[in-house]
């Protein structure tokens, strides 16, 4: 008989009994506690909202998807994906790495010139310089009755961004030695319109005594920074001063320290020599 023609409540079990045919939803009250063997096509489900699904689901059980199956990224790519606004990655793809990626890098060249004098060629395709000069730091005086005295000042620092060069054109430099001036100078001759860049030594120690010694000046820069003051012993506290690039020297009959640093306390008859300056160049 077709179920169409069974009423509900004429049958009382259908335990081990085989339908044929199709059941329509509307002859279904209820699924609950109904196990169902077999597969259901994706034909036979309307909605699976609200539908708790127990046990795993296979990769089998979901549909491949336009992201070919791979991996992505590494030492030389990046992974470049693309997810919609359901959370589902829609889109994945290596990105390689370029030379330029990873190679670029914001450390200048730097010339670093510690003696003497002479003239600095401006490189092929540089037209922008940073130059920092730091004068030579200041010698120590003669010590009075074996006491240790006020030691030599520090060098001063002057550092200046310049612009507009011409590759193949110079700059004059002297780097100064102890107690005397670091420069870099330009004028109309060589086509630049650069002034005087100085950084001035440091003060000497005072000779005999236990006074203080000013640190050296800086001019020409857009940035001028002084060295540090010596302090004698009537101060309260005896040392050589610093440079913007060294520290003040504490040890008694001791140079300074390098660059542009002043020379220690001295207790002894003979000069102690302050450090020499220095002059660099960045692009």
């Amino acid at each position: 008989m077709p179920l169409s023609k069974i009423p509900a409540n004429g049958i009382s079990a259908i335990a081990n009994t085989a339908i044929s045919g199709n059941i329509v939803s509307s002859q279904i009250t209820s699924v609950s506690n109904t196990q169902i063997t077999g597969l259901i096509a994706n034909t036979q489900i309307a909605n699976v909202s609200n539908t708790k699904i127990v046990g795993l689901i296979t990769a089998t059980q979901l549909a491949n998807t336009a992201v070919t199956a791979g991996i992505y990224g590494g030492a030389n790519n990046s992974a470049s994906i693309t997810v919609d606004a359901q959370g589902r990655v829609t889109s994945v793809s290596n990105v390689a790495w370029t030379s330029t990626d990873i190679t670029a890098s914001p450390i200048p060249t730097i010339n670093v010139l510690t003696s003497g004098s002479g003239t600095w060629t401006i490189p092929s395709g540089v037209t922008k310089v940073k130059v920092t000069v730091v004068g030579g730091g200041g010698n120590s005086s003669g010590g009075l009755y074996g006491y240790a005295v006020s030691g030599g000042a520090g060098g001063g620092t002057a550092i200046k961004w310049l612009s507009g060069l011409t590759p193949g054109k110079t700059l004059d430099y002297t780097v100064g030695a102890a107690a005397a001036a670091s420069q870099v100078v330009t004028g109309a001759s060589n086509g630049q319109t650069i002034t005087s860049i100085i950084g001035s030594a440091g003060s000497a120690g005072i000779s005999g005594g236990s006074g203080s010694g000013d640190g050296g000046s800086a001019s020409g820069g857009d940035l001028n920074i002084a060295g540090q003051r010596a302090l004698g012993s009537a101060d309260g506290a005896v040392y050589g001063g610093g440079s913007h690039f060294a520290a003040a020297q504490f040890n008694t009959n001791t140079a300074g320290n390098i660059p542009g640093g002043g020379a220690g306390p001295q207790s002894s008859g003979s000069t102690i020599s302050g450090a020499r300056g220095v002059i660099i160049f960045e692009y």
